[in-house]
């Protein structure tokens, strides 16, 4: 869960001067005390694990640089490699490579950016896939799009962002549907609750596994599941598989909710949503 104590609070400001200066004085520490690090830290790998040590050593480094980039680059690489609404490069705790994977996995990347994902792809298959990292800090623009959990006098009231949900953000799915639209919305509803069926019965996080282990389109199929079920089971499942079992626990459900007196007279959604008018946005009336 991502905590905040005060609502939306502003970031910290700082002046311009303070950050030029703060800046200058961490180059200067570069200059001067890197190469000593640097030189340390491969002796000491060196003497307490031998060359696995530097190995594992000088990979910390160049994910360190690679984050270094990403910030660095983030402008540069905001406008060529990636289309509007793409996710951004400049997260501090990422790597170019973990962005653009998450561009490519969510098909935002621009030809220049397909072309260097193919580049590196032909050194290291599946390079920027592999390199997303579902572990870090997420961004602002992230935070924003979920909610805000505002506590007052005691009681919690859980109040939207100020913006929209973004889909792109929070399921990966490229746009939301018309919700006037009623046209193709059953065989959707059906994918979903097998899908979301799936993810409860694994025990699965609702959140990270809409987000990251599920196709990002309307029509969510588990590939990124299929694969986990795979490797830890042995089983070999294919995906036609996995969704009619996803079936089976939706149809053991409502089993055993007939057998408790439940029917179709139940399936409704409560007076609130039903009778009560909007009074503002598009489907106000």
């Amino acid at each position: 869960m991502i905590y905040r104590k005060k609502q939306q609070a502003p970031d910290v400001k700082k002046s311009a001067a303070v950050g030029g200066l703060l800046f200058f004085i961490s180059l200067v520490l570069l200059a001067v005390t890197g190469p000593l690090g640097f030189l340390y830290g491969l002796v000491h790998s060196l003497l307490s694990r031998g060359l696995r040590g530097v190995g594992e050593y000088l990979l910390q480094l160049a994910v360190s640089i690679d984050q270094l980039g990403n910030v660095l680059m983030q402008h540069l690489l905001n406008g060529l490699w990636i289309r509007t609404g793409g996710y951004a490069f400049g997260n501090r705790d990422e790597t170019i490579s973990s962005a653009l994977g998450r561009n490519k996995r969510e098909g935002t990347l621009t030809a220049f950016g397909r072309a260097i994902d193919a580049l590196l792809d032909r050194i290291d298959p599946n390079h920027s896939l592999n390199s997303i990292d579902y572990y870090i800090e997420p961004t602002s623009r992230i935070i924003e799009a979920v909610c805000w959990l505002q506590l007052e006098g005691g009681r919690a009231l859980c109040t939207r962002s100020r913006g929209h949900m973004a889909y792109p953000e929070m399921v990966g799915i490229p746009k939301p549907t018309d919700p006037h639209e009623t046209k193709g919305k059953g065989r959707l509803v059906k994918i979903w609750h097998e899908v979301f069926s799936i993810i409860d019965s694994m025990g699965l996080c609702i959140f990270f596994a809409a987000r990251n282990l599920v196709r990002p389109e309307l029509e969510i199929y588990p590939d990124g599941i299929l694969e986990y079920v795979n490797a830890v089971t042995g089983a070999e499942y294919s995906l036609e598989e996995l969704m009619k079992a996803g079936e089976r626990i939706l149809n053991a459900e409502r089993l055993f909710l007939v057998r408790a007196g439940f029917s179709r007279k139940d399936d409704s959604l409560p007076p609130r949503l039903t009778g009560e008018p909007h009074t503002s946005g598009p489907s106000s009336g």
